[in-house]
């Protein structure tokens, strides 16, 4: 079974997709710049700006389109994607004996506060999943979309776990 509701990451999606090619452009502007000798010093330093601005962008796109990823329930456990720039894309396999709690959290964050999938372990870690999330609404998230997938995947983990 696969679960997905939200958009959040889909601004950042289209922010890196808009920034990155324009840095990169830019960057090859400087390029240029450097090549016909004329203001050689900032040109270079325009050129690396550039480019690690353009990383940067290109970083922000990838982790947002990895919010448009499922979460996938399996008969042996359950399936959290994710992005982080030292993993790069990737999936935590959570066996299904080791799931406590499956929740829509409020994950309060500086200008990006936000309900988000958290599925707790056993030892009492957590994992955290954007690829279902609501408004930013710290008033409750009651009856939306995302609520909805969480209380049908909780309800699926549940009825997994008792047959297992």
């Amino acid at each position: 079974m696969k679960f997905r509701a939200g958009l959040h990451g889909t601004v950042n999606a289209v922010l890196g997709a808009v920034f990155a090619p324009l840095f990169a452009a830019l960057a090859v502007v400087c390029g240029i710049q450097v090549s016909r000798g004329s203001d050689v010093g900032w040109s270079c330093a325009g050129g690396i700006l550039a480019l690690v601005s353009c990383l940067v962008m290109a970083a922000v796109l990838v982790g947002g389109v990895s919010t448009w990823r499922t979460v996938i329930l399996t008969p042996t456990g359950l399936s959290l994607p994710g992005f982080t720039l030292r993993r790069g894309l990737y999936r935590d396999d959570v066996p299904l004996a080791d799931i406590a709690v499956v929740e829509l959290r409020y994950r309060s964050e500086p200008r990006n506060g936000r309900w988000q999938l958290r599925v707790v372990r056993r030892d009492a870690t957590a994992l955290c999943c954007d690829s279902i999330t609501s408004s930013r609404s710290s008033a409750g998230a009651g009856g939306t979309s995302a609520m909805r997938s969480v209380d049908r995947l909780r309800v699926a983990v549940e009825d997994a776990q008792r047959r297992a």
